[in-house]
């Protein structure tokens, strides 16, 4: 897991460590980041989510 990362980001990257295979590592953190921005932003627009990722 990255350093100073919210605990929000770490329980993602838990999860979705847990039920599935990752070909590329990228995709993964990506996504990630993606699932973070969307909860934190409350909003489906992808510029909303600009802030927390």
């Amino acid at each position: 897991m990255m350093k100073n990362t919210p605990n929000l980001y770490d329980t993602v990257v838990h999860i979705l460590g847990q039920h599935s295979h990752w070909l590329d590592k990228r995709h993964f953190y990506t996504l990630t980041w993606m699932i973070v921005g969307l909860i934190e932003s409350k909003a489906i627009s992808l510029p909303e989510w600009a802030t927390f990722v």
